[in-house]
Order: C-alpha cells, then sequence, then structure tokens
C-alpha cells in the first residue's frame, strides 16, 4: 500500500479491462520518459495497470483459518459483507480435486454468472464479482464436479449494475 500523497506514487483497485477481475492501477507521478524531455516537459506522470488473474487463490493464515472455520462449523460457505453493493467474498472448504466452478442464480432460477474458480485443497476464500449484476437477491453456488462437493449461499446485492468501461 502506498499513501495517496507519497512522492513515489499512490495505487488503487479497480477492474480496468473489462473481464471481471481485480486489477491495480499505479499512479507515478514523477515519471518522464526520454521523448517528454526531449520536448522540454518534466514530471508528466504516468499510469501502470497490473492486470488481476483468477489463478491466484488466497489461503488464510492460522489464526485467520481458526477463526473463519467457527463460522463454517454451521454451513459450508458464507460471504462477506452481505448484503453486498458490487463484491462479496466467499469463504468455504472446498474440493481437493478436479475444477471448480461459482454459479450465481437470480431469484427467478436464471443462471446469470458462472466462472471457473481455483480448486486449492482446503479453506480458502474468493472474492465474487457481481458488479454487472442489478441490484437483487442471488443465490451463488459453488460446485466440484469430481467429487460431488457443493455449497451455497444467499446474497442480497443493493448497488446498480456497473458497465466495464
Amino acid at each position: 500500500y502506498v499513501e495517496q500523497n507519497h512522492p513515489s506514487g499512490s495505487m488503487d483497485t479497480l477492474t480496468a479491462d473489462g473481464d471481471g477481475l481485480q486489477d491495480v492501477i499505479i499512479g507515478m507521478p514523477g515519471y518522464t520518459t526520454p521523448k517528454d524531455e526531449a520536448k522540454g516537459l518534466e514530471d508528466v506522470g504516468s499510469l501502470a495497470v497490473i492486470r488481476g488473474s483468477s489463478k491466484i487463490p488466497v489461503h488464510l493464515n492460522a489464526v485467520a483459518s481458526d477463526r473463519e472455520k467457527e463460522h463454517l462449523k454451521t454451513k459450508q460457505m458464507y460471504s462477506y459483507p452481505n448484503p453486498l453493493d458490487q463484491k462479496t467474498t466467499l469463504t468455504f472448504e472446498n474440493c481437493t480435486s478436479g475444477v471448480m466452478y461459482m454459479e450465481v442464480v437470480s431469484s427467478i432460477g436464471v443462471s446469470v454468472l458462472r466462472e471457473e474458480i481455483p480448486d486449492v485443497d482446503g479453506l480458502q476464500e474468493y472474492a465474487a464479482d457481481l458488479s454487472a449484476l442489478p441490484a437483487g437477491a442471488y443465490h451463488i453456488r459453488l460446485v466440484c464436479p469430481a467429487d460431488g462437493w457443493s455449497a451455497g449461499t444467499n446474497v442480497i446485492k443493493t448497488g446498480a449494475a456497473v458497465a466495464p468501461w
């Protein structure tokens, strides 16, 4: 994390390229290219975008893992925040082999989002991006076809749909 007024720049997260994955944007206010210098320009600045990836699972440390397992004693998966504006984090103990899928179903039973997610053994968290969906009630289901594992949770999305730019 770099503070907003730090001389080396600032960072923020967003979905920059419309793929639904969290990206990192870094501002570099003092950056000047040789072409800028040739034109007599200084401290032009630049932006860098680091694209997000669905192939980077999040593993919880032992302390967080114990705390999250307490929440999972009564169900196989939960989401936080719920209600959500754009995204919610799913916490679950997932399948141990094969491909895993997340499916989001509307309140009238229509599948509105489906994506493949990493299948790392053990307790994990996954950021589900529902920003492209309108406000409403949804059911999120995780499925691991290889070993028949599935879990689901209901969420309420309060924010309006955000179109990718």
